[in-house]
């Protein structure tokens, strides 16, 4: 079939409207001086002034040039004066652009389960963590003051149909969220007031009201992790936590900090950027350290509850660094950052330990991975700087199947030279939330934050997935 756009002789035209191109393989243009007072291109055409047409494909489509012959780079046409007959749209699809005017973009199999105007307008600045409670509400921590058209210092809350302030937030910027099983979200970050009261560097918000731990810690808290026993444990890039020397990791008892051994050592700048806990309430770390109480560790160790162990090699390459850590439904820590092998083996970015040996996961991602997110199903969400992963184009997310990388549609793009994703997040239901640095998702504009549902919508039946709980900081 194809559809019929009737316009005024003689005129040439930057056409802002577009449409959805599903089972639509072209489209005519014709001039009627009876529609000669339908609105031009610089105004809206209403859906009353297109009509539709069935047609054959075949009888027209030989004759018809391809729409990219007059496709511009915002994506309207710009028709010669006096055209008349037929375009080929295939291949294209209608994309509303920020402001609400329609356009033509290639399609991407894929960019339909990314969400149109998920929390729009969304966030003013980038995300750095998300985390889920089990009442599935989303939180999103980073540098933003506004998160949806709300005014929200750092911290907000998705409660399924609108975002919402916690209070009056933070000072600076929220880089890592953990919520335990009483719904209360720890922050971690560079903030030194919460709510308004002293607060160092982290926080909790118990659903009114913002509580410090202790006197805080010295430095940047980048990433939290907690167990099933009611610790929080804390990564950074701190030395003291409260009075306590904790070398960059410390645990939080409820009251009290307490030091992980003697903590990280490491080159120039030492810091725990990634945490996740085991099934047994181990605790993996990842950084810049290449030793832990004493033992040498590159770059990611684990602490069983006294002491500290490596993951044999570790990782290794050319300024290496853990990122991201994350657990399967099996148990299996998955493991992002800048490397270039675990272990013995090449590895690209992202690697699978299974508790003696390293695997890859195909070959990797082509850059950093600064997030890892698993779902019940077996897959595991990547989210970072790389554009590739494997010989798949999949600009800034990716998932793993187990065997395979797939790409989300056409991904993140966005203003800035190097747009990234900072923050995964999987729901009960299967939704994965995407936060970081970027303005457009599958080819719909989307401000830092956004949601695919690809997904769920291929599998509506599963277990209740309890959300992971751990977060991660990209720089």
């Amino acid at each position: 079939m194809h559809f019929r756009i009737m316009f005024p002789r003689a005129r040439r035209f930057l056409l802002a409207a577009a449409f959805a191109l599903a089972g639509v393989a072209s489209f005519t243009l014709s001039s009627l001086p009876a529609m000669a007072n339908l609105p031009s291109a610089s105004s809206h055409a209403e859906p009353s002034t297109l009509q539709w047409v069935a047609t054959s494909v075949a009888a027209i489509a030989h004759l018809a040039p391809p729409i990219a012959d007059f496709l511009q780079p915002g994506g309207t046409l710009d028709l010669p004066t006096g055209f008349a007959g037929s375009d080929v749209p295939a291949g294209h699809q209608l994309k509303r652009a920020s402001g609400g005017a329609l356009r033509f973009a290639p399609f991407v199999p894929g960019d339909e389960y990314w969400v149109d105007g998920f929390g729009e307008p969304g966030m003013a600045d980038t995300v750095h963590a998300l985390a889920m409670d089990e009442s599935g509400n989303l939180y999103a921590g980073g540098d933003f003051v506004i998160a949806g058209g709300v005014g929200a210092s750092r911290v907000a809350r998705w409660d399924g149909s609108a975002w919402g302030p916690l209070g009056s937030g933070m000072n600076h910027g929220v880089y890592a969220l953990a919520v335990d099983g009483q719904g209360n979200l720890y922050a971690g970050g560079d903030f030194t007031t919460a709510g308004g009261a002293d607060a160092n560097r982290i926080a909790r918000w118990d659903g009114s009201a913002w509580h410090p731990l202790g006197s805080g810690t010295d430095g940047t808290v980048m990433s939290l992790a907690l167990d099933g026993q009611g610790n929080l444990y804390a990564g950074g890039r701190f030395t003291m936590a409260e009075d306590v020397n904790a070398n960059y990791i410390a645990r939080w008892d409820g009251s009290t900090w307490h030091p992980l051994g003697s903590g990280m050592v490491g080159y120039w700048y030492p810091y725990v950027s990634a945490l996740a806990l085991d099934r047994q309430n181990d605790l993996y770390a990842g950084g810049q350290f290449t030793n832990t109480g004493g033992v040498d560790a590159n770059y990611i160790a684990r602490w069983d509850g006294s002491a500290w162990h490596p993951l044999r090699r570790g990782v290794e390459g050319a300024y290496p660094t853990v990122w991201a850590l994350a657990f399967d439904g099996q148990g299996n820590p998955y493991v992002g950052g800048n490397f270039t092998s675990a272990g013995d083996q090449h590895a690209r970015n992202i690697a699978r330990w299974d508790g003696s040996a390293w695997h890859i996961l195909g070959s990797g991602v082509n850059y950093f991975v600064y997030t890892l997110a698993p779902d019940r199903q077996g897959n595991v969400y990547a989210g970072g700087k790389f554009t590739y992963a494997g010989s798949i184009m999949t600009p800034y997310v990716a998932r793993w199947d187990g065997s395979a990388w797939h790409s989300l549609g056409s991904g993140m793009w966005g203003y800035r030279p190097y747009p990234y994703v900072n923050a995964l997040a999987v729901d009960g239901q299967r939704n994965l939330y995407v936060g970081g640095s970027f303005k457009t998702v599958g080819g719909k504009p989307s401000s830092n934050i956004a949601l695919w549902i690809g997904e769920a919508v291929r599998y509506r039946s599963f277990s209740p997935f309890v959300p992971t709980r751990y977060s991660t900081l990209a720089p």
